[in-house]
């Protein structure tokens, strides 16, 4: 094959590799409500520093499954920062991400936070158990357990939670590895199961499949808009700074029907 049409051909493939999906996300012009989106920080949000309006951007974890097809490729969550507060003895930040940008199209979205973890978190969540905890001896090989105690055997075999029960399988994408998991309630503070009745498996990445508040982010707490501001706004406070480095993993979930795509 002549070098220009070897060239021609790597690009177009790089092309359709990275923006490929993009046109099928354009029919649909949704997010279906229910769908989870693990994210991982790419700024740091710091009561101190932050201000309104900034943008907050946001990697997508692990290859979303989503009505029959897997979006991949490199895909961030858009946001901004839409409150900070730090005089009114507690330090408060609201943000909202809404919008994911996949090429050049933005599709908008509203998200609600399910869980929120530390860089340190995702790094135990990744690293395999040793053998003093009786777990390397599986027929499935590597170990993990899950942030929010659920345990994956690598590569083939299920995620289990903590009572035993298979809750989901782990799987590996082009680029990224996770779980897809049936999402379930929690108890405490409350997190609700499937949106809308859907109960199709959900990239869950690092977390358990009931995974539900803070892991990991000393006295942070945080709250979901449509309870007390806007739809959308997740409000984070802390008694003293609120501070979420690069790198912070958090659980998003769509709720509610989705505009058209802009771009």
């Amino acid at each position: 094959m002549p070098t220009h049409r070897l060239i021609r051909c790597i690009a177009l493939l790089s092309y359709l590799y990275f923006f490929g999906f993009e046109w099928s996300l354009d029919a649909q012009n949704t997010i279906p409500p229910g769908t989870i989106i693990p994210v991982e920080l790419q700024n740091s949000i710091d009561s101190q520093k932050s201000r309104v309006g900034q943008a907050v951007v946001a990697r997508v974890a692990q290859e979303l499954p989503l009505e029959g097809r897997v979006i991949r490729g490199r895909i961030k969550v858009l946001g901004e920062i839409t409150d900070v507060k730090k005089d009114s003895g507690q330090a408060v930040v609201g943000l909202r991400f809404d919008r994911i940008e996949l090429g050049h199209n933005k599709i908008p979205i509203t998200t609600e936070l399910r869980a929120i973890a530390s860089f340190i978190a995702i790094q135990d969540a990744e690293t395999p158990t040793d053998a003093s905890h009786g777990m390397m001896n599986s027929p499935y090989g590597r170990t993990t357990v899950q942030i929010g105690g659920d345990v994956v055997y690598h590569p083939s075999g299920p995620v289990q939670s903590r009572t035993g029960e298979t809750v989901g399988t782990p799987i590996c994408g082009v680029a990224q590895c996770g779980v897809l998991d049936r999402v379930e309630s929690a108890p405490g503070p409350k997190c609700a199961g499937a949106v809308a009745a859907d109960t199709h498996p959900q990239a869950i990445w690092v977390f358990s499949a009931d995974a539900c508040g803070v892991y990991g982010l000393i006295g942070l707490r945080f709250q979901n808009g449509s309870t007390i501001s806007q739809e959308g706004q997740i409000v984070f406070s802390s008694d003293k700074r609120v501070k979420l480095p690069s790198g912070t993993a958090l659980l998003l979930t769509v709720t509610g029907a989705q505009m058209r795509a802009g771009r």
